[in-house]
């Protein structure tokens, strides 16, 4: 618990860039996962870019991006997610994505999209009260440009998620269309 992985450029990972499995109060920040090292472009892309889990213990209060312009991640040009946030059979909990680029590059102005979703929330057993975003300034992410859903939330055991202060199928401005193929599902 307790680490920080800030200022990467990651791609060419055949499995996931960013893996907390099992773990709680970390914080992933500044990183360009699936890009090339400017964010401009596609990098060779990893399969998803962070994976957040509860294996047989919790994965909860993990932090990915942040209120301050140097916290956000551009998530882009991932083979299959963005960000996966699977309960396990541990649980996951509190998790909170704020103020990322998801499916767009570091300007937030060109679509570099994930293969499939920007955002996946499902379970094995339980996934509670995570946060896609907030009203607070600086807090909602731009998800735009992937395969398949903006956001997807699934699983019976998947409760409480709040989805908030997001641009979902738009540029960082929200006055041009990146669209994805659903907004959220």
């Amino acid at each position: 618990s307790g680490s920080t992985v800030r200022g990467l450029c990651i791609n060419r990972s055949p499995g996931t860039a960013i893996r907390l499995l099992g773990s709680s109060n970390h914080v992933v920040a500044g990183n360009f996962l699936g890009t090339d090292l400017a964010g401009t472009a596609a990098g060779p892309g990893n399969q998803v870019g962070v994976y957040i889990g509860g294996s047989i213990v919790a994965s909860d209060s993990n932090r990915i991006g942040g209120t301050a312009a140097a916290d956000r991640n551009v998530i882009s040009a991932n083979t299959v997610d963005g960000i996966q946030i699977n309960g396990g059979s541990g649980g996951a909990a509190n998790n909170v994505v704020y103020n990322n680029y998801i499916g767009v590059d570091v300007n937030g102005t060109a679509g570099l999209g994930n293969g499939t979703q920007g955002v996946a929330v499902f379970t094995g057993f339980t996934n509670t009260n995570n946060f896609i975003g907030a009203a607070a300034p600086n807090a909602g992410n731009v998800i735009s440009g992937n395969g398949n859903d903006g956001i997807l939330i699934a699983d019976a055991g998947t409760t409480g998620t709040l989805v908030q202060g997001n641009f979902i199928g738009t540029n960082a401005a929200g006055t041009a269309s990146i669209p994805n193929l659903r907004g959220i599902e």
